[in-house]
């Protein structure tokens, strides 16, 4: 891939932009090499972050580039290689823009903690707090001012949080306009998308879910409760159970305690990012009891297997399959 395309592409996939056909094979043959796949999980942190600091100066290359080509004066006196050249320029300069102004007007002690793909991160706040960053999740807070007169990050993806305690200054996450403070507790966050709701779920302690939008509401959490804002009608909801497997990412454990099979199943598909086909829909029904700590998938697919007396089969090394009449 040339310079050129490299550098259309990563605009195209910033601003969520639709590839062609042919753009589409570029981009994956050039993001599966793992060093490229990582710069790009870093610069699109920075772009989520830099939507807070930067100012918005409307730049639409599609458009000026349109506008450009209907006039036919100018167009007949350009080849295409000038034409493409001038795209090309208008893509380095939308990219050039945003780093500048990324970087120029970011606050100067912004301390900014990322992950890319398949990459989890422990890492400890000036105030003692831990946290745990799931893959391709970022936080940011102040260096100047954390720990003295305020406790408050920002955040993207998937964190979890063991915060250490402070009752004169309250520890604050901001999603947008999502706000979790807490005390001293431990909880971790989904931030979800505009189509997938945010999800706090609290593990000790007590916390508080708001939104600016609606400030006469919040949901107070405590040990062994979720609530979910959702971002497209912009409402809270409380549940007073959640399944502690959904951190597993971070307590490196899976437990099932007379678990559906089709539950249990779903655990591990997203633990060790696979999928499992079964061929039999009535084993789905069976139920399944043990825990694993640090758990193999080869360990976790035996006890499955001898406990449920079934049979299981490796299709590729995404792909897994499970056969018998079972319970």
């Amino acid at each position: 891939m040339t310079d050129e395309n490299k550098y259309e592409l990563l605009r195209k996939k910033l601003q969520n932009e639709e590839l062609s056909e042919e753009e589409t094979s570029e981009w994956d043959d050039y993001i599966k090499r793992p060093k490229q796949k990582k710069e790009f999980d870093k610069l699109k942190v920075k772009w989520k972050l830099s939507e807070k600091v930067r100012i918005r100066i409307p730049l639409n290359t599609e458009a000026s580039w349109k506008k450009f080509n209907s006039d036919k004066t100018i167009v007949k006196t350009l080849n295409w290689y000038q034409k493409r050249t001038f795209k090309i320029a208008a893509s380095l300069l939308f990219l050039i823009t945003f780093a500048v102004l990324f970087y120029l007007f970011q606050p100067s002690s912004l301390e900014i903690i990322s992950t890319g793909m398949d990459e989890n991160r422990e890492y400890s706040l000036p105030d003692g707090t831990k946290v745990w960053l799931n893959e391709n999740s970022s936080i940011s807070y102040s260096k100047e001012h954390y720990g003295s007169d305020t406790r408050s990050i920002t955040m993207d993806g998937e964190v979890y949080y063991n915060v250490e305690r402070n009752e004169s200054i309250p520890f604050e996450v901001a999603i947008n306009e999502v706000r979790v403070k807490v005390l001293g507790t431990s909880f971790n966050i989904k931030s979800g998308s505009s189509s997938i709701p945010l999800e706090v779920l609290v593990t000790s302690g007590k916390v508080s879910l708001s939104s600016e939008a609606r400030t006469k509401e919040q949901l107070i959490l405590t040990k062994g409760q979720s609530g979910i804002f959702n971002w497209e009608n912009q409402s809270l909801e409380k549940s007073d159970q959640f399944n502690l497997n959904e951190i597993s990412w971070q307590t490196r454990e899976l437990v099932f305690k007379e678990d559906i099979l089709e539950d249990v199943l779903a655990d591990l598909e997203k633990h060790f990012g696979i999928t499992i086909k079964v061929q039999n829909p009535d084993i789905l029904n069976c139920r399944f009891t043990s825990s694993f700590r640090n758990p193999k998938l080869s360990e976790v697919m035996e006890a499955i297997t001898v406990s449920l007396d079934l049979k299981s089969g490796k299709i590729n090394n995404k792909s897994y399959s499970l056969t018998g009449k079972g319970c």
